[in-house]
């Protein structure tokens, strides 16, 4: 049987959950965001929640907290930010979030970093504003749950100015600017370990990973328009997605260990990639199929979350592997 006609196959192995057997976070479950105004979790078993989170007007992204299974969801479309707890209700909405880009979250305090379309801004567990940090444009952001810093692109103006890469404290204060090599990042993954972040860089044509001092330790140029990257908490190894339907396993040090064609394994665009850091497996967003699909650790194609269950599924939102220290 051909890989393709696999995930088919596997598609039908999703069961949905009832509602008795339905119980609290497990590490390994996910959060599919669609943008037709749901959010969708899928359980580290591969069943489907019958009781899905509704009533958004444009949900985009989304984070959820391993130390309580908390879960945070940006609507670009209302402008809110809001805090569901891990019995789905809400606990708070933050208004004046425009454009949101990127949520990350801090499992030591539950606090949460908002990448927006023109600057930063940075709450605590309960929703209340910490700062606010404008003249960012288009803001991507990574939270080190070790220091608490955050990794953050500027992706400037398609290359007039050029994009940046900020490292800010956790009060907002600027660390470091990397403000040459770059053209227009959009995207970027911390792994805590060792405070390295990864840039994409699409207009570059490239994906660059950055000591935690700003040095440049790893360039993968010549690809084509890579669109997102995630980094593995436990491994640091990262996994990339790119425009010409690739998708990319690479070592810390930057050489790539696997390599998919996306059309083997049915995939059209992969425009966003997740990795589960507990099990290792990769969750995959085909933009133009309307799927998810969810890959283990070897790039081996495990389930399929079709078109019919989603409108415009545009996350996918996995707890972190952490622990949070005594």
């Amino acid at each position: 049987m051909s890989r393709m006609r696999s995930i088919l196959a596997l598609t039908a192995c999703l069961a949905v959950v009832s509602g008795a057997a339905w119980g609290g976070y497990n590490p390994g479950d996910a959060w599919l965001v669609d943008q037709g105004g749901q959010i969708i979790r899928v359980t580290a078993e591969n069943k489907i929640d019958p009781q899905v989170i509704s009533g958004f007007k444009q949900p985009v992204v989304a984070a959820v907290n391993p130390s309580d299974g908390s879960l945070w969801v940006a609507d670009s479309a209302a402008q809110v930010l809001v805090k569901f707890g891990a019995d789905k209700t809400q606990k708070a909405m933050i208004k004046g979030i425009v454009t949101p880009s990127s949520i990350s979250l801090n499992p030591v305090d539950g606090s949460v970093w908002v990448g927006m379309e023109n600057g930063v801004a940075k709450f605590d567990a309960s929703g209340k504003q910490i700062f606010k940090i404008g003249g960012i444009r288009e803001a991507y952001v990574a939270v080190n749950p070790n220091d608490g810093t955050c990794w953050v692109t500027d992706a400037g103006r398609s290359g007039n100015p050029p994009g940046k890469v900020l490292k800010l404290g956790p009060d907002g204060s600027q660390l470091l600017v990397i403000d040459k090599g770059f053209t227009e990042p959009k995207g970027v993954a911390v792994y805590p370990k060792d405070g390295s972040a990864w840039v994409v860089d699409s207009q570059g044509n490239k994906v660059v990973k950055l000591d935690a001092n700003g040095n440049t330790v790893v360039t993968l140029d010549n690809l084509n328009f890579p669109t997102c990257v995630a980094v593995n908490w436990k491994d640091g190894t990262a996994w990339i997605s790119t425009q010409d339907g690739r998708l990319l396993k690479v070592s810390p040090d930057g050489k790539v260990i696997k390599e998919i064609q996306c059309q083997t394994i049915g995939i059209m665009f992969p425009l966003f990639v997740a990795v589960d850091s507990y099990t290792g497996s990769v969750w995959v967003i085909d933009t133009i199929m309307r799927q998810v699909i969810k890959l283990d650790e070897n790039g081996t194609p495990k389930i399929q979350i079709p078109r019919q269950i989603l409108q415009r599924p545009s996350y996918v939102a996995v707890a972190p592997y952490w622990r949070v220290k005594r």
